[in-house]
């Protein structure tokens, strides 16, 4: 008797650590979920910002004044409203100002 007793109770236990497992496995898949939607905008807006000044770089070897050339102004006013879409998604996940501008110089 004391035999079977045993063994429901191993089962149970068996159980009971499944079910652990499971719950971490989705929390850690939760985890991943939201880094990765953090990503996209921090990503976005980096390579934004970088290729902006790749191409006033590119632009100001050319001698081209970017201070006042429309085209490149025209760039740079809807490269800052993307940045700013970025910030502000970036914001609704919760990151401090402080945390979106450091981690989108880093591009992470």
């Amino acid at each position: 008797m004391s035999r079977k007793t045993l063994k429901q109770k191993l089962k149970s236990q068996n159980r009971e650590l499944k079910q652990v497992v499971v719950h971490q496995h989705e929390i850690g898949r939760l985890a991943v979920t939201n880094q990765a939607r953090i990503m996209q905008p921090i990503a976005m807006a980096h390579g934004l910002l970088v290729t902006l000044g790749e191409t006033s770089k590119v632009l100001e070897d050319a001698g081209v004044d970017i201070t006042i050339d429309p085209a490149f102004l025209e760039i740079q006013k809807v490269t800052q409203a993307r940045v700013a879409q970025c910030t502000h998604a970036l914001v609704g996940f919760g990151l401090t100002q402080e945390q979106i501008n450091e981690r989108i110089m880093r591009g992470h």
